[in-house]
């Protein structure tokens, strides 16, 4: 152990004896700093031609005494290049406003058809028209807005650069007879609608086929939409407006009341409706009645307390599937099915129209009566779809009744499926199909409106109705909603 200790010592002794040896001091790192901020913002940052990995506003840091190339890169801007000589251990600041330089603005020349259209710029007016050049506009991505009378306005979108000239190209669709609104254009956020009403106020209300209902008051859309709105289903198969502008909603769900501000559901396990599948709800005026047709018969509802359920329409033909009611003269209810034919009812007692099936004879194309209109002079109008009933196939058609007789059409025009008649208060008949909207005021002079021929943007027309201004809309299954302005040729 004490030779151990005495080597050990020795070591120790030779180690403490030897020069320490140290290096220089390191230079201390230069203080010079170059702070870099634009407008607008967000340029590359390149040193002596090299990028430095910074954008606006930053700082090149820790750079030695001397001069630098410093060059600021922005996508569609022109480069900005200039020196800058350090000479002190300090920190400068730079700012370079490319709104000063005109050489860094660009131009965009607007055509349009019709010429003559406003210039907006990201929605600001300018004093440009079209056909004019807009100069002094910023580098970048623009949307470039057009706006003339009567036309929808169209909008662009452009790529401007420094010192180039692009070009801004639209034709503006014509709205002095046809306005269409669908998804992709307006707010209405659906095309696919089944009926239209017109309340005391000229507001319309849409019903859809899987949104639920549409207030369109033609300066904006409000869509009512389950479950966020209590209505009870977003198909919405009809709508109609009391006296009171309350507005009574049928769908597959039940139906709802809105007064404007509060709503009120009704379903088949919290009241005497016959059945969830409402497929037609009618206002009878001066009562205050609500007719209300579903798959599995009619009810009355007073629209507040009171209901009578009507399941058997006929005796032999119990649970009646209700397609559509209206009211006529002397305030009959006339009520058809989608299957047994026509009944009348006088508040007491219903009497049912000898229908019939073809070839038999009876008064109606058949017995699938899916839409009826009551016109001006108290005249009905039946629309039949065609039928496809195996091992038959049974004709559909319409049916017009003058008070006295019933005459058969069988053959005003060509159509699988046919949606709805609506007279207007020129007598003038409008007859939705999924071939057309037709429509006539004699049957010896039938007119079509396609869309091939107007400005329905699909032949599937659901409803239509008239406005308080005399203006046409029509609902459609796939191309939106449709205003028409123009002239009714009869």
């Amino acid at each position: 152990m004490k030779k151990i200790f005495v080597v050990l010592s020795l070591l120790l002794i030779i180690s403490c004896e030897k020069e320490v040896s140290v290096s220089p001091p390191d230079e201390e790192a230069a203080k010079a700093f170059l702070y870099i901020t634009s407008y607008p913002a967000g340029a590359q940052i390149f040193k002596n031609g090299r990028y430095s990995g910074k954008r606006t506003p930053d700082t090149l840091k820790f750079l030695e005494l001397g001069e630098y190339e410093i060059k600021l890169k922005m996508d569609y801007f022109k480069d900005s290049t200039f020196t800058y000589n350090i000479t002190e251990e300090k920190t400068e600041s730079i700012f370079i406003d490319y709104t000063k330089n005109p050489a860094m603005f660009g131009s965009v020349f607007c055509i349009s058809n019709p010429p003559g259209s406003k210039v907006f710029i990201e929605d600001s007016l300018t004093a440009f028209v079209t056909n004019d050049t807009v100069t002094g506009i910023m580098p970048g991505i623009h949307t470039i807005r057009f706006s003339y009378p009567e036309h929808r306005d169209a909008e662009t979108k452009v790529v401007v650069r420094s010192g180039k000239t692009a070009r801004a190209s639209v034709t503006l669709q014509d709205t002095s007879i046809w306005v269409d609104y669908n998804h992709k254009n307006s707010g209405i956020g659906y095309d696919y609608l089944n009926c239209i009403v017109v309340d005391k106020d000229n507001v319309k209300w849409i019903g859809t086929e899987g949104i639920g209902m549409i207030r369109f008051d033609e300066k904006e859309f409000k869509v009512y939409s389950p479950p966020i709105y209590p209505i009870p289903s977003g198909l919405v198969t009809a709508i109609d407006i009391d006296d009171n502008n309350v507005k009574w909603i049928a769908g597959y769900g039940g139906i709802a009341r809105f007064d404007g501000s509060s709503w009120q559901a009704f379903r088949q396990w919290d009241s005497p409706l016959p059945s969830d599948y409402a497929e037609e709800i009618k206002c009878e005026h001066g009562t205050g009645n609500i007719w209300i047709g579903t798959r599995y018969g009619l009810a009355k509802f007073n629209g507040y307390d009171t209901w009578v359920r009507c399941d058997s329409l006929h005796p032999d033909y119990p649970m009646a599937s209700v397609s559509t009611i209206e009211i006529g003269p002397n305030n009959l209810k006339w009520i058809s099915t989608s299957n047994y034919g026509l009944f009348i009812y006088d508040d007491l007692n219903f009497k049912w129209i000898s229908v019939g099936t073809p070839p038999n004879g009876g008064e109606f194309p058949n017995d699938y009566i899916v839409c009826m209109a009551v016109g001006n002079n108290g005249e009905f109008w039946f629309g039949h779809s065609n039928v496809a009933d195996p091992p038959n196939m049974y004709k559909g058609g319409l049916t017009h009744y003058d008070g006295s007789k019933f005459v058969k059409y069988t053959n005003l025009f060509s159509f699988d499926l046919i949606y709805n008649i609506y007279v207007d208060d020129n007598n003038v008949k409008w007859v939705g199909t999924n071939t057309g909207l037709y429509y006539f005021k004699n049957t010896n002079n039938i007119k079509v409106f396609l869309n091939t021929n107007s400005g329905i943007m699909v032949n599937d027309v659901k409803d239509v109705v008239k406005d308080k201004k005399g203006v046409m809309w029509f609902a459609t299954a796939g191309g939106g909603l449709i205003k028409y302005k123009g002239e009714i040729n009869k």
